[in-house]
Parts: structure tokens; sequence; C-alpha cells
């Protein structure tokens, strides 16, 4: 799959990040004026939408369970993305000793790493 990051979501809008998937091609929307920091959590969080084909449109989150899907989905989003920052945050600093979390999370992604 071939992965577009592009900064064009703009502060006022209701939206921290966002991402469509057209047949092989994902694009992700990340805040243009936000740190990088803040950035790479979106990516990630929009990522794991991408790699779990998680979809949503107007119709599904009319009823209370899709309302609950929905609700989980994002869950395990920002879960991956915290473990996302909480690695890039360990390697920076040097640290050998891994975070068996972070460690458990990028296995669930992306297979043994």
């Amino acid at each position: 799959m071939r992965l577009i990051v592009l900064p064009k979501v703009r502060r006022g809008t209701p939206l921290t990040g966002m991402v469509v998937r057209e047949g092989d091609c994902g694009v992700i929307l990340v805040p243009d004026d936000a740190t990088e920091e803040f950035q790479v959590h979106i990516l990630a969080h929009e990522l794991w939408h991408l790699l779990q084909g998680h979809n949503c449109t107007q119709k599904k989150l009319l009823g209370y369970r899709a309302t609950m899907k929905a609700r989980l989905q994002e869950a395990l989003c920002e879960r991956f993305a915290r473990k996302v920052g909480l690695e890039i945050k360990r390697q920076q600093a040097g640290t050998s000793v891994p975070m068996p979390g972070v460690a458990r999370g990028l296995a669930e992604a992306f297979g043994t790493v």
C-alpha cells in the first residue's frame, strides 16, 4: 500500500486528522500547524484506522451500537498512537530497556518486533 501524509487540516475545523483510502493508496491528513510530536500522534492514530480497515459514514453513526463500535475503534487507535509515541521517546532517549506495553502494541500492529 502506498501512503501519503499531508499537513492539510487547519485550525478551527472539527477534525484533528483524517484518513482516506482509495484502492491501494492511503492518504492521511494531519494538522498543518501542530508540533511534530502531535503530527506523529495523529499519523499513528489514523494509520491504525487504515490498517484495521475502519470506515465511518454518517449512517453508521446514527445507531447506539454503531456509536459504541466507533468509540471502541477510536480508543484502540489512541492506544496505538500512544504506544508509538512512547517507543519514539524511548529510542530518542537511548533507553535500552524495552517497554513491554509498547512492544506488545507494535507487535499487534506489525507482527513480532
